[in-house]
């Protein structure tokens, strides 16, 4: 939601919220909640589990929780939930426009800086970091001034999945080669290996000077 609010800080006029929709994408979101929950039931039985831990920690809480307190009426849904949420997530807001669905739409991505380690209890060892972006995308024709663009590719002689031990994406990396692109900078296209035979890449438009939104194409 900080994320969130970050960007519409930026925005000269938000999104029509009756047809903006939400796309969340996050790392495996609610696995430290969960893993606290079976050990107290386990010794404390049922009576200890919290029943927020559904509509607050699922997977599609963040897109639910984004939805509600901007007031927007369109789609919003959880998506992926793991190492390969961000193709995933990019790709479910290229479906989206695709269908007519939405105007605009919100992609909420996290992960974490280190994996986090838990105790027998379920509780996590130290204070590992996630990480959150929040990235307000737009068909080509309402893209206006936007610095970027997010297309979805597949490369020639691309038949096969991508291999198995392929590194997923880290996000701090895609956020950097957005704000790149999007400032002219000597990066001028950026990609994200999809799990299937596509690539999704961020890429620069030419005399752009400022960043307001990202175009999906």
């Amino acid at each position: 939601m900080r994320a969130v609010l970050d960007v519409l800080s930026r925005l000269d006029q938000p999104p029509a919220a009756e047809s903006c929709g939400v796309v969340a994408a996050p790392c495996q979101a609610g696995r430290i909640v969960t893993a606290r929950s079976l050990s107290q039931l386990r010794t404390g039985g049922a009576v200890t589990v919290s029943p927020h831990i559904v509509p607050q920690c699922s997977l599609h809480s963040v897109a639910g929780a984004v939805s509600v307190a901007l007031g927007l009426h369109g789609p919003h849904l959880g998506i992926g939930g793991g190492l390969d949420a961000l193709a995933e997530g990019l790709f479910t807001a290229f479906s989206l426009f695709q269908a007519g669905a939405c105007t605009a739409c919100w992609l909420l991505v996290s992960d974490w800086q280190d994996e986090p380690a838990l105790d027998e209890a379920g509780g996590p060892l130290g204070d590992p970091v996630c990480r959150g972006l929040a990235l307000l995308l737009v068909p080509e024709s309402a893209a206006g001034a936007a610095a970027a663009r997010v297309v979805l590719a597949q490369p020639s002689g691309l038949v096969a999945p991508l291999p198995a031990d392929e590194e997923p994406v880290d996000l701090s990396a895609f956020a950097r080669a957005i704000g790149m692109c999007a400032a002219g900078a000597a990066l001028a296209s950026w990609g994200v290996p999809c799990p299937w035979p596509a690539q999704i890449r961020v890429e620069s438009r030419p005399h752009a000077s400022t960043v307001r939104r990202l175009e999906a194409a």
